[in-house]
């Protein structure tokens, strides 16, 4: 069980300055990082220590980590019988990177992509699968490792097979933007057809599919479309900050983003809240107006960080105390913050599935958190929109939702839509002081997130583990609904 002086040093973990030290970056993980693409793809707008070239990592369960060649040489490709597969713009050199051969564009003869994806084996033998979705569009999860302190998701490693997949148009499945029309070639459901496409070449069968913000976009549609493409359904789907569907607008997800800093600012640490409230706006530690409503902004994202309280609080008591960990990672956010760059994957699934509309400025102006910027959805013809609706896809499988009462990226609203509109059987869990990370540090926070997945594991009830949580994690409410009739 993780005891508080634990959970602490995993958060101290959050102000290392590069932003991949922050595996939940929510619905929009760019944002934590420079307002558009994770900040390695970010170029001049990206952080200074923009991670260009992929690094090594000695990540593997026996220690051992490979060179690009021997990572990269396990192919689980198609026959390679039409022309070359165009490749990543860099493939990661990481040890356990594995490679599939996928269509660009589903259902039609053309060209194909090379997908990289990145197995943990367990130092036992495999007792299950669990295969993570990042959020994003366009959040870079490969160079991290499950057991990373906050490992996006808390899945457990003993004895667990965990699998890293980019989506494509990110991470180390970035493509040249020669390699095809992004409205083509990024879709929502060919991000799912890839998980997928991956499932059915390593020969799955018994597997979970764990989906983030984003991520649970493309475990729907995977876990949906499983039977058209042949591959086994998955044991469960666990779904962790719910988008439900398409927003109307963007003025419909940022409100909740607005509302949500109305309630954390009157407690934040003096002298903060006057501070930021202030006109003239004032230079609290150098920064402008536009560099603080990007950083409340992604913070507002993490949100409360069980027991430690809202991570917006530790930054800025960190800034305070001149914390050199704390100054050092905002003070990369902070230039990272001046240049937003929305990349053509993004823009592609953004505009057309998820928001309507995009703008990628944020400002704190008399106190309150305003969007700026031109809506760079506005050239797209209205014919363009292909709004995302859970209710369309209907998972088979079992299927856990983790919610948290503050999450302004996919509000309560959007996992209720989406349990209410499912015919499985399925629990939705509700935890009062976490916001888009219920699972990754709410519960794992009050130390039941172990407990909790093995309950998924064994295809249990998550409502006993969660009496284990510790003291203090009163209100936390597990629901279940029953398999629906003809379901």
């Amino acid at each position: 069980m993780t005891t508080p002086a634990s959970r602490m040093a995993s958060t101290e973990s959050l102000a290392a300055p590069r932003c991949r030290a922050r595996p939940l970056l929510a619905l929009l993980a760019a944002q934590a990082c420079s307002s558009g693409e994770p900040a390695r793809d970010a170029g001049s707008g990206g952080a200074p220590d923009a991670m260009d070239a992929p690094q090594a990592l000695d990540t593997s369960p026996d220690g051992v980590t490979g060179d690009r060649e021997d990572a990269l040489a396990e192919d689980r490709s198609e026959p390679d019988d039409a022309a070359p597969p165009r490749e990543a713009v860099a493939p990661c050199a990481l040890s356990g990177v594995r490679t599939v051969v996928v269509p660009a564009v589903y259902g039609a003869v053309g060209p194909r992509l090379r997908l990289a994806y990145r197995v943990f084996e367990p130092t036992t033998p495999a007792r299950a699968t669990v295969v993570v979705l990042p959020g994003g569009p366009g959040q870079a999860l490969m160079e991290q490792a499950p057991s990373d302190p906050d490992s996006l998701g808390a899945v457990p490693t003993s004895g667990v097979r965990v699998v890293y997949l980019d989506t494509r148009g990110s991470g180390c499945n970035r493509y040249r933007e020669s390699d095809g029309d992004p409205a083509a070639l990024y879709r929502a459901e060919w991000a799912a057809r890839d998980v997928l496409s991956v499932v059915r070449a390593e020969g799955w069968r018994d597997y979970t599919l764990y989906g983030a913000s984003f991520g649970t976009v493309t475990a729907t549609v995977a876990a949906a479309l499983a039977g058209e493409m042949a591959v086994a359904p998955p044991r469960a789907v666990v779904l962790e900050g719910v988008v439900g569907r398409g927003r109307g607008g963007f003025d419909a997800y940022f409100a909740p983003y607005a509302a949500e800093w109305e309630r954390v600012r009157p407690g934040l640490p003096p002298p903060w809240p006057a501070e930021l409230g202030r006109e003239p706006f004032p230079d609290p530690s150098g920064y402008d107006r536009d560099q603080w409503g990007a950083f409340v902004f992604a913070q507002l994202i993490l949100g409360e960080v069980p027991p430690q309280g809202h991570i917006l609080g530790y930054y800025l008591r960190g800034l305070t105390a001149r914390t050199p960990g704390v100054v050092a990672y905002v003070s990369r956010f902070m230039a990272g913050a001046r240049a937003p760059v929305v990349s053509p994957m993004f823009r592609a699934i953004a505009c057309r599935e998820l928001f309507g509309g995009w703008r990628s400025g944020r400002r704190i102006e008399r106190g309150a958190l305003v969007a700026t910027g031109d809506d760079v959805c506005a050239s797209l013809p209205p014919s363009h929109a292909r709004p995302y609706d859970s209710a369309a896809f209907v998972i088979p499988s079992r299927t856990y939702y983790f919610l948290g009462a503050h999450d302004p990226a996919t509000p309560l609203a959007e996992g209720r839509y989406h349990f209410d509109h499912q015919r499985a059987p399925r629990e939705l869990v509700t935890v009062p002081d976490a916001s888009h990370g219920p699972l990754t540090y709410g519960l794992r926070g009050h130390g039941c997130a172990s407990a909790v997945w093995e309950a998924i594991l064994a295809g249990s009830s998550v409502a006993p583990p969660l009496r284990s949580c510790a003291p203090g994690s009163a209100g936390v409410t597990a629901e279940a609904a029953p398999a629906a009739a003809g379901g």
